[in-house]
């Protein structure tokens, strides 16, 4: 290798070009060969899962004397590093893979490419990190003695790197690492990782994880041109110390490695990209299942509930509840999440509160679908805090109050969670408006964040235009209904005032489109469109509309404003001179005027629909919703139906302010008793919330309940069928 590298310096000499030789890539694949320490479970589409025996904790940067500075090779023979050595751990188990025969030279550049998986089951650490260590070694056949290691890289999924080498690193006059890309490293998914190592300078140890890069640019001072270092063989091994005590490191799962090597710095621009891929469980295969089995489905999957790959078992749970027709069978599906629940699968775990909330292939049950979030969420898997979150707000009926206690519930379970993983990131800002961290984007995150100024960083893929709009585009397109929503807030904030009129018809467009897909933000963003165009008298509301949406003020605003276009103070709110609007209603103290009061007061002082303040106090606004609560209250008293069944509805509940400073009628029996008066004027959101009263009551009959809800069914209102 020094000769080949001494050519490279005499043609450099003689000022002989080197671009004449056209170099590629040197390319090996293999697999891994393990040893007694490490056992291969299972076979997977990503790899195969191994079990590690964690080996002694050993750090081989110990040839840097800290008292004298003298440099220590790793042939040292005197006291310091013989004690040193006979101190070190033996290696109890690795994984190797020898690319670079005896005959075979050692290029400058050598490039270890695999994905690994924190494995989702087995383990009853509670934690989704992982650590191991790579390490490299310029022998054929790594042994049991640290010795024959010259690097290791300390790994852990969610944290940076840390090297350690046999060649001194320099601590004087060094640079800090620097950092680029998108923080995208998902909890229990692959993580596409690459190390390259510079065998010439020892400079540029870069490390990659998905899209990111880290490059230390610590030198290895014992590393020169005229004194390389060789690495012939690439592994993996596990450490037993208190520090990583709390990884999940007993049980990984791990791709064949990719090994590429080359002289040429040019072709470090050229590596393939490494990109983030959900893990492949569609890829698990029949032959995965049961061999050439000819079982039928009914045998096949009798057979799968006692397989020994529990992530197999998750994996056909998902398509038994997901996949297509033919396959599917929601049932099957439960009952093999449940088997592997029992081995404490996280995501089976997740998954399985997923079906007890919506209410898929079991009948639906907030408390269990909670207990299976909170065990999955033991094991920190982020997206049972968020969904949690979500379960505990819907149970409250997303209140217009926001309780102490409510308060405390939403804060204390997202505290469980990490400040940059992307779900719990997306609920604590919308409870909180607080600013965090997380730097990958989506629709969702945009939802939540100030959206211009979060859109422009968006990292950008290789290749793809910085078109602001492309992302939430392709949410469109993905189904993701809450993008043409933000599609129009997104149009009025990056577009210049000269757009105006042809944005302004887009956005309607939007929205249009947005309402005929069923999303209700854009349905009421719709009326209010129309309303600022003059357009509000030609909209016609049905029945079905009233159900779906008549828990929403404005919705009901806008539906009387349309049907009532010639009442007092309606056109002035609708110019948005909404002093004027309130004075006239004011004066008039009328059971309609305290309606209107009541309506544009929520309108007026309540957030938007994708930003709900409730975690943080503004005694302000929280006096102005009491006082549009208030003439709520009144036009209650004064018979109008919408106000009844809007105040019933708060009262039973329990969604009322927790200050003192205004007396509010809580009673019960009161709020039951508007609600009847209420459905007898028709009122068809009354007469489902009454029905519902009437099912929590075990004495009442199917027959009467069904009666009662004939007008409701009519109108295939889906609540209503459950």
């Amino acid at each position: 290798m020094v000769n080949r590298r001494a050519f490279i310096v005499v043609l450099g000499i003689f000022g002989l070009s080197l671009n004449v030789f056209a170099e590629n890539f040197e390319l090996f694949t293999g697999e891994w060969q393990s040893d007694r320490g490490v056992k291969k479970v299972f076979d997977t589409p990503l790899g195969a899962v191994y079990k590690f025996t964690p080996s002694s904790s050993y750090s081989c940067y110990s040839y840097n004397d800290p008292i004298t500075g003298k440099l220590h090779p790793a042939n040292c023979k005197c006291s310091y590093c013989l004690k040193k050595k006979s101190k070190r751990g033996d290696i109890k188990g690795m994984l190797q893979f020898n690319f670079l025969k005896s005959s075979q030279d050692n290029k400058r550049f050598v490039v270890l490419d695999f994905k690994v998986r924190t494995y989702p089951a087995l383990s009853k650490k509670p934690s989704s990190d992982s650590q191991f260590v790579v390490i490299r070694s310029g022998k054929k056949q790594i042994g049991s003695n640290y010795l024959d290691l010259n690097g290791m890289l300390k790994v852990t999924n969610s944290q940076y790197s840390r090297f350690y080498t046999t060649n001194q690193v320099s601590v004087q006059n060094h640079e800090f690492s620097h950092f680029r890309g998108i923080y995208y490293r998902p909890a229990y998914q692959p993580l596409a990782m690459r190390w390259i190592f510079d065998t010439s300078t020892g400079h540029n140890q870069i490390i990659c994880y998905n899209e990111e890069e880290e490059k230390w640019l610590f030198a290895e001072d014992l590393i020169t041109s005229a004194n390389p270092i060789e690495i012939r063989t690439l592994g993996l091994l596990t450490q037993n110390d208190a520090s990583n005590n709390s990884f999940r490191n007993e049980y990984l799962e791990i791709s064949a490695p990719t090994v590429r090597q080359f002289d040429s710095p040019a072709l470090l621009e050229k590596l393939p990209p490494l990109t983030f891929s959900p893990y492949p469980y569609i890829q698990y295969t029949d032959s995965q299942k049961n061999g050439k089995s000819t079982l039928n489905r009914e045998q096949n999957w009798r057979k799968l509930l006692e397989h020994e790959n529990v992530d197999l078992q998750y994996a056909i749970a998902l398509q038994y509840l997901y996949g297509p027709g033919e396959e599917r069978n929601v049932y099957h599906g439960v009952e093999l999440l449940k088997k592997a629940a029992q081995k404490e699968h996280v995501l089976a775990l997740y998954e399985l509160g997923v079906c007890y909330y919506r209410g898929y292939g079991v009948l639906p049950d907030g408390q269990s679908a909670i207990k299976f979030l909170k065990s999955a969420a033991a094991y920190n898997y982020p997206p049972a805090v968020a969904l949690q979150a979500q379960i505990v707000w819907e149970q409250a009926h997303r209140p217009c109050f926001m309780s102490d206690r409510l308060r405390k519930e939403l804060a204390r379970i997202l505290a469980q969670s990490s400040l940059v993983d992307h779900d719990s990131c997306v609920f604590r800002q919308f409870f909180s408006r607080e600013s965090l961290p997380t730097k990958e984007m989506s629709p969702k995150r945009l939802l939540s964040v100030n959206l211009g100024k979060e859109l422009k960083k968006r990292h950008l893929a290789p290749g793809e235009k910085n078109d602001s709009l492309q992302l939430v585009n392709q949410a469109i397109a993905a189904g993701f209904l809450p993008a043409y929503f933000l599609k129009t807030m997104l149009l009025q904030e990056l577009y210049s005032a000269d757009q105006a009129v042809p944005i302004k018809s887009e956005i309607t467009r939007c929205l249009e489109l947005g309402a005929a897909a069923g999303d209700s933000n854009c349905m009421i963003a719709l009326l209010a469109d129309y309303a600022r165009n003059g357009k509000l008298a030609q909209c016609r509301f049905t029945p079905q509309q009233q159900l779906l949406y008549g828990d929403d003020p404005r919705f009901l605003f806008y539906a009387f404003a349309a049907a009532n276009s010639t009442t007092p103070g309606i056109a002035e709110f609708l110019r948005e001179e909404y002093e004027q609007a309130e004075a006239i209603w004011q004066k008039q103290k009328t059971p309609t005027a305290e309606l209107l009061l009541g309506l544009t007061g929520y309108i007026r002082y309540y957030p938007a629909p994708f930003l709900y303040d409730g975690l943080t106090f503004d005694a302000k606004l929280t006096k102005l919703r009491i006082k549009a609560y208030n003439h709520l209250q009144n036009a209650a008293k004064g018979g109008v139906p919408d106000a009844m069944y809007l105040v019933a509805r708060q009262i039973l509940n329990e969604d009322l302010p927790s200050t003192g400073e205004a007396t509010l009628n809580s009673d019960r029996f009161q709020a039951k008793s508007w609600l009847e008066k209420a459905a007898k004027a028709g009122h068809l959101k009354a007469i489902f919330r009454l029905a519902q009263l009437e099912a929590e009551n075990s004495t009442t009959s199917a027959s009467l309940l069904k009666n009662h809800l004939q007008a409701i069914l009519a109108e295939k209102y889906g609540p209503a069928f459950m």
